[in-house]
């Protein structure tokens, strides 16, 4: 086994025949490292709040996919850019939850302890090193993939400026919220988008795209639970955040079937705030993953499109006025 640490070394004809004589004790080890690290999660305070979040289903499926990581991650069929690309792409949905990359360090540091238990002494070395440069390796991709993940809401953000033709001589509010929920409706992971207000007992939708669960599409009306969310986040002035439609008080067992089977696990509603601090509407974000607005970096994000939104309602709304 090469000694040398670049990646390329964990991957090369060498590693391929060591990993490959090695699959069975691999494959009978991964299920119990993955459930022996996710019973140390409790140990681990950054990982407890998005565990919490998750349903029954949603654990027993993330410790599924995470034993299907670590078995491709020590495959010997698979090439380093192959594993780069897969293990960028779980840092991206990593990122999206708001997991904490401590909860990453931590998990490659449990299985590389665990399977080296499992392995004969005089083989220890060479597996150690090999191990040890793989999961490195994925390491390094997944936090690519955070790089991605906050280089894509950057993007999206600054590409929420306001539309000159909806606040031109002619001002359409309701083309101004048609444009921002369309631009809104391309961020991954977003299902539906609703933008509105509240006009003292009403409350109104400018504008409704996507899977919206709870909204009629003929009335463009919402059912009770969204109409006392809207209110509530429009006399406070703060965010709701339901992190998980499925064990959400806020919503009935109606609302919430309907939710899970258009496939929306989790919503952000926001109060839309222009330059001066004045309320001028609400947003609406339907998600397609549990989780989406847990991790101050994509409360922060959320927040500032929030505000981007309403600036460009307030900008329409004055120009309609003079």
């Amino acid at each position: 086994m090469d000694t040398d640490l670049l990646p390329y070394a964990a991957y090369n004809n060498r590693a391929i025949e060591l990993l490959s004589s090695m699959q069975a004790i691999i494959s009978e080890q991964a299920n119990d490292a993955v459930e022996s690290f996710y019973r140390s999660l409790n140990d681990i305070p950054e990982a407890q709040s998005i565990i919490s979040i998750l349903s029954e289903d949603d654990f027993a499926f993330l410790k599924r996919k995470q034993v299907q990581h670590l078995l491709l991650l020590l495959s010997p069929g698979i090439a380093m850019t192959d594993q780069a690309l897969l293990s960028r792409s779980a840092g991206y949905r990593h990122a999206s939850i708001g997991v904490d990359q401590i909860v990453l360090k931590k998990a490659s540091e449990h299985y590389l302890k665990y399977l080296l238990n499992s392995i004969e002494r005089h083989e220890f070395s060479v597996f150690y090193q090999l191990v040890t440069m793989r999961l490195a390796f994925d390491i390094k991709s997944q936090i690519d993939g955070y790089k991605d993940y906050e280089l894509y809401y950057i993007n999206a953000i600054d590409g929420l400026g306001v539309d000159p033709e909806c606040i031109g001589p002619v001002a359409d509010v309701n083309a101004c919220a048609r444009d921002m929920a369309r631009r809104l409706v391309q961020i991954p992971f977003v299902e539906g988008v609703v933008i509105g207000n509240v006009n003292g007992e009403a409350v109104d939708i400018f504008y409704r795209l996507g899977i919206t669960p709870g909204v009629d599409r003929r009335t463009k009306r919402m059912r009770l639970e969204l109409l006392k969310i809207v209110t509530s986040v429009w006399k406070d002035r703060n965010p709701v955040y339901i992190q998980n439609v499925e064990n959400c008080p806020l919503l009935d067992g109606h609302d919430m079937r309907r939710c899970l089977s258009a496939g929306v696990r989790s919503i952000g509603v926001w109060p839309c705030q222009g330059a001066g601090g004045h309320v001028e509407g609400y947003l609406m974000i339907f998600f397609k993953y549990p989780g989406a607005m847990h991790g101050e970096q994509n409360i922060i994000y959320w927040s500032t499109i929030s505000q981007k939104v309403g600036s460009a309602l307030a900008a329409a709304m004055a120009r309609r006025i003079t």
